[in-house]
């Protein structure tokens, strides 16, 4: 059982992540409203160490 637990859980877990971030695209390519809000919380984030414009709307890691 931990054998096929060890074998399994990095594949399973890797499809997951990758579901998720496949269904943001959605939001990231269609500038909703949301995606906004959590850019601008985001950028906010960043600016209080000091990285202010990388969540930005040109930025590094824009929307």
């Amino acid at each position: 059982m931990q054998r096929r637990l060890r074998t399994y859980a990095p594949i399973a877990y890797s499809l997951i992540a990758s579901a998720v971030f496949l269904d943001s695209l959605r939001f990231k390519f269609t500038d909703v409203p949301q995606t906004q809000t959590i850019f601008g919380k985001l950028a906010g984030w960043a600016a209080g160490f000091g990285a202010e414009g990388v969540f930005a709307q040109t930025g590094l890691f824009s929307q």
